[in-house]
């Protein structure tokens, strides 16, 4: 039976899974929760810049759900490394420790944290497999909770295009959420292993009230926490690329061919198609540069950052520091191979300033 609902996702497999559970864990792991629309997603980038923890997209792991597909894509694991997980797990609470312990190494983070907002549902499950978790429990101001709860979500995006939705729930059942999902956290309040925060007050002084969160999961104060927005990479769902949509969008929105806008977003440097790491490695592949080792080059950058030298597209190492592409030209043939770390350039570029770079993009 376990097997048949191994893809299965139905409420009575997510609840089969939970129940079957044996494992306990000796780790510490962090736990957000809140109701919906509570700042539950600032905290966990806030908490994902800490130097020391890896608090990736929503997985609903601990809900007892299991989506290969969605976590291959959101964790960017290997679907066939979460099969392998998932096959050597005792049982599904030690699938999620194993599988969110890889996507911590995997970014050089020593701890990981969970962020779905209706944990406080599973709490009795989490804390029964996972006894020294730290769950930190948002809350925010239920009149703004239950106004963008109303008309959430306000925007869609279809065919490149942001299209407001126009919804406006009804008022009784959006109320009745942020009083189901706060009581539900607040029946926590005075057990060892539970914190409250509240969005208000982490807007108004996030100083002062990551320093006390830091003290209660057990980790140094980092001023990282406070620069969370200058982070990019997969860790924080990243939006800044063309998508194929866009593209078709713009063509129609000019009157062109989608192939006229693909040519120009494929040829300029400045323009990506997929999701880029926080820092930006283009080298130049075009006639002077390929001549003079832009080729070399990208290998090299390649084998440093443990990425595939024979593909020539966006790569990114899993821990989202760098990425790695082919670029057409950039202007410097005179002093080719040439290359872009971010917004710097840099000429006749060789192994050994290549690794300069690298250490100084670091």
């Amino acid at each position: 039976m376990f097997e048949r609902l191994s893809t299965n996702n139905s409420s009575f497999a997510r609840w089969f899974r939970r129940t079957r559970s044996r494992y306990v864990s000796e780790q510490s792991p962090i736990i957000i929760g809140g109701c919906q629309r509570s700042g539950t997603t600032l905290l966990r980038v806030m908490l994902d810049s800490h130097p020391h923890i890896a608090c990736g997209p929503e997985s609903s792991l601990l809900a007892g759900s299991f989506l290969p597909h969605k976590l291959t894509k959101r964790f960017n694991v290997p679907i066939d490394e979460i099969w392998r997980l998932r096959q050597t797990a005792k049982d599904h609470a030690h699938f999620v420790e194993m599988f969110l312990t890889r996507y911590a190494a995997d970014r050089g983070r020593l701890r990981w944290a969970e962020k779905t907002p209706h944990h406080a549902r599973f709490l009795e499950y989490i804390f029964r497999h996972f006894p020294k978790a730290k769950f930190i429990h948002m809350v925010r101001d239920g009149r703004d909770v239950v106004c963008s709860i109303r008309t959430h979500p306000k925007h869609r995006i279809i065919d490149g295009k942001k299209v407001a939705t126009g919804i406006r729930k009804p008022l009784e059942p959006c109320i009745h959420a942020w009083l189901r999902e706060t009581a539900t956290a607040l029946r926590w309040q005075g057990h060892p292993n539970y914190f409250e925060i509240h969005y208000e007050e982490l807007v108004n002084s996030p100083e002062l009230q990551l320093q006390e969160l830091c003290e209660f999961i057990g980790e140094p104060w980092d001023p990282a926490m406070l620069e969370y927005h200058e982070e990019t990479g997969p860790s924080r769902d990243p939006t800044n690329f063309i998508s194929n949509e866009a593209t078709e969008w713009v063509a129609r929105k000019l009157g062109l061919q989608s192939i006229n806008v693909h040519e120009l977003v494929t040829f300029y440097p400045m323009f990506r198609q997929e999701p880029a790491g926080r820092n930006q490695i283009k080298v130049c592949r075009t006639l002077s540069c390929a001549l003079g080792g832009s080729y070399r080059l990208h290998e090299h950058f390649c084998q440093k950052l443990s990425l595939d030298p024979e593909k020539h597209g966006l790569q990114t190492t899993a821990d989202g520091k760098f990425s790695v592409e082919f670029v057409e030209c950039l202007a410097g043939c005179g002093t080719a191979p040439v290359m872009m770390c971010n917004d710097d350039f840099y000429e006749g570029v060789s192994p050994h300033n290549a690794n300069e770079i690298l250490t100084k993009c670091k």
